[in-house]
């Protein structure tokens, strides 16, 4: 009895930590395509409609910054994800509902990485402190967790500033 006990603490553990190997996703589907965006979306346990965005990096308008010289000749995405209109990352969320989206936003992630091989793609952090500071959230932690699990081996992964912003970086190897 104590062997499951443990178990399911430690499989408990790993959800926690964003291992989302054993969490089901909500179905997905591709909403929109053009040249400039990609746009998928899903809904929720709660029927909220959740959006994931890819959107190149040359449809963006900069307030401050400029793209840095070694994205400029590369197929580079920002990717954002909202529930009904609220960016996720500032969004209140209970860890059970939290890691089921997760896992869906990860997995239409790797279905993007497999059907368009992007250069480069960019995932804000929740906050704007440097990434594994003491400061850094645990939803930040998590979202690098998730983010890193079964990524296609063409890529990798890092953490930095783009346009001023803090973020998961993912890298195809033979483009940089």
């Amino acid at each position: 009895m104590a062997d499951i006990k443990l178990v399911l603490l430690l499989k408990e553990i790993l959800a926690e930590i964003g291992d989302l190997n054993n969490i089901q996703p909500y179905s997905y589907n591709k909403l929109s395509e053009t040249d400039e965006e990609i746009r998928y979306k899903f809904i929720d346990i709660d029927d909220n409609i959740a959006t994931v965005k890819f959107q190149t990096f040359e449809s963006i308008e900069y307030s401050q910054e400029s793209l840095p010289s070694i994205l400029e000749d590369k197929l580079s995405y920002n990717v954002s994800f909202d529930i009904e209109d609220e960016l996720l990352q500032y969004k209140k969320i209970n860890l059970d509902k939290l890691n089921r989206i997760f896992k869906t936003i990860h997995d239409i992630i790797i279905e993007f990485l497999n059907e368009y091989s992007p250069d480069f793609l960019f995932i804000k952090g929740t906050s704007d402190y440097e990434l594994f500071s003491p400061e850094f959230t645990q939803k930040d932690k998590i979202y690098y967790n998730m983010i890193v699990q079964n990524l296609p081996s063409e890529y990798g992964v890092s953490i930095g500033k783009i346009l001023g912003l803090n973020g998961i970086q993912l890298r195809k190897k033979s483009a940089f």
